[in-house]
C-alpha cells in the first residue's frame, strides 16, 4: 500500500514462524525491530517450559533477521523450573553468542492458574510472599519463592549480573526521569558488586547513552 511507515513488534513473536521470506516482507513493510521470548539459554530448562520451539530455530531467526537490517531483542527468565545459577550463567553466554541487539533478563514470577503456579505448589518449592508482591526487574528485584538448587539471593544475583552483562542498565536503574548519569552512583556500586571486572566498558557506556538521552529530550 506504499504506507510510509515504521512498526516493530516489542511484546515477542514466535522465532519458529517466521522464515527469511517473511522477515523480508516484514522489513519491506517498515518493521525495524523484533522482540522474541527466548526465556532461557539452556536446553533442559528451555524444554520444560514447552514453548514449542526449539533454541536452533531462535538462533536461526535472530541471524536471518539481522541480515536483513531487522534489530533482534531477547526476552530471559531467571527462575524457571530446573534453572539454577548454572544455568542462568549458560543463558547469559546464549544471548552474548546471538549478538542481540538488545536483551533483558526479569526475574520469573508463577501466577494463578497457570502450570508453573503447580508447578510453584510443590514441594519442589518453598514461596516466601504472596505473588502480587513480587518484582520482576528494577532497583529492588524481589522473588516470590525459591528451591534447594535455586536461592532467592541467587536469582537477585543473577539478575543484575546477567542484564549488567548485557548493558541493560534500564532494567536496574531508573532512567524514566533521570539520565544515566545522574544515577551513575546506583549503577557504579552494582557494576562493582556484579560486574567489576567490566567497569571501563560500563562507564563509557553509560556516559554515551546519557549524551543521548539529554539530546534526545531536547529535540
Amino acid at each position: 500500500k506504499n504506507l510510509d511507515i515504521e512498526w516493530s513488534c516489542p511484546n515477542g513473536v514466535r522465532a519458529d514462524r517466521l522464515d527469511k521470506e517473511l522477515l523480508e516482507l516484514m522489513k519491506k513493510a517498515g518493521c525495524y525491530s523484533i522482540s522474541l521470548g527466548i526465556e532461557s539459554g539452556n536446553k533442559e530448562v528451555f524444554k520444560k517450559i514447552d514453548k514449542g520451539e526449539e533454541l536452533k530455530a531462535i538462533e536461526r531467526t535472530v541471524k536471518t533477521a539481522k541480515n536483513i537490517g531487522i534489530k533482534t531483542e531477547g526476552f530471559f527468565i531467571i527462575g524457571l523450573p530446573g534453572s539454577s545459577v548454572e544455568t542462568e550463567l549458560e543463558s547469559i553466554k546464549f544471548a552474548k553468542k546471538l549478538k542481540l541487539d538488545a536483551a533483558i533478563f526479569n526475574i520469573f514470577i508463577p501466577y494463578p492458574g497457570t502450570k508453573a503456579w503447580k508447578w510453584a505448589q510443590s514441594e519442589e518449592v518453598t514461596m516466601l510472599r504472596d505473588w502480587k508482591q513480587g518484582f520482576h526487574f528494577g532497583e529492588k528485584p524481589k522473588p516470590v519463592f525459591e528451591t534447594k538448587r535455586f536461592k532467592a539471593d541467587d536469582m537477585i544475583k543473577m539478575f543484575y549480573t546477567a542484564n549488567l552483562k548485557v548493558k541493560r542498565y534500564s532494567a536496574l536503574i531508573n532512567t524514566s526521569k533521570y539520565s544515566y548519569f545522574q544515577n551513575l552512583p546506583k549503577l557504579l556500586k552494582l557494576i562493582i558488586k556484579y560486574d567489576p571486572i567490566n567497569l571501563p566498558v560500563h562507564l563509557i557506556i553509560a556516559f554515551v547513552r546519557s549524551i543521548r538521552f539529554k539530546l534526545a529530550k531536547k529535540i
